[in-house]
């Protein structure tokens, strides 16, 4: 399960390639999706280059994700046994990330027995501690150093959310 939204622009060709994929509609507050990402994308591009000009960075991916979540909304409907859940509710606790497992895998045909999910739901846990037990901080990212407005980008993509 991927919580990547450059998926979401793909729709048609994991149609055409896989017609019978069990695929997760996962909806996100736009602002969230950027503070995550752009860090995230900003170092990675910044190990590879000696300067990063943040503010054309920033308004390039609101463009490409304005993009891929109207793609997403386009194309939902090729899947129409599509899994729809907010990234805030499968990601609230690990009982919420165990139960849309366990629905992905009834949907594909999977076994949901203990001895199935028990590998997941260990994993799934683990994730809980490091993240709840401070081996992994949550931050607060500041969209101001990419130049971009949160409450803009709240409006332009009011029509895709």
């Amino acid at each position: 399960m991927l919580k990547t939204p450059q998926h979401s622009a793909n729709l048609p060709a994991i149609k055409a390639v896989f017609p019978d994929a069990v695929v997760v509609l996962t909806s996100r507050d736009p602002v969230n999706v950027l503070r995550s990402l752009l860090p995230l994308l900003s170092y990675a591009l910044g190990v590879q280059n000696d300067r990063v000009d943040l503010h054309p960075f920033g308004a390039a991916w609101v463009t490409r994700l304005y993009s891929m979540m109207t793609s997403q909304k386009k194309n939902a409907p090729l899947f129409p046994k599509a899994i729809k859940t907010a990234f805030e509710d499968f990601t609230s606790s690990a009982n919420a990330t165990m139960q849309l497992v366990e629905d992905i895998c009834k949907q594909a045909g999977l076994s949901t027995a203990e001895e199935a999910l028990n590998p997941i739901r260990v994993f799934v846990e683990g994730e809980r501690i490091a993240k709840v037990g401070g081996s992994r901080k949550t931050f607060k990212y500041d969209l101001e150093v990419f130049g971009i407005d949160e409450a803009t980008v709240a409006q332009q993509f009011a029509s895709v959310v």
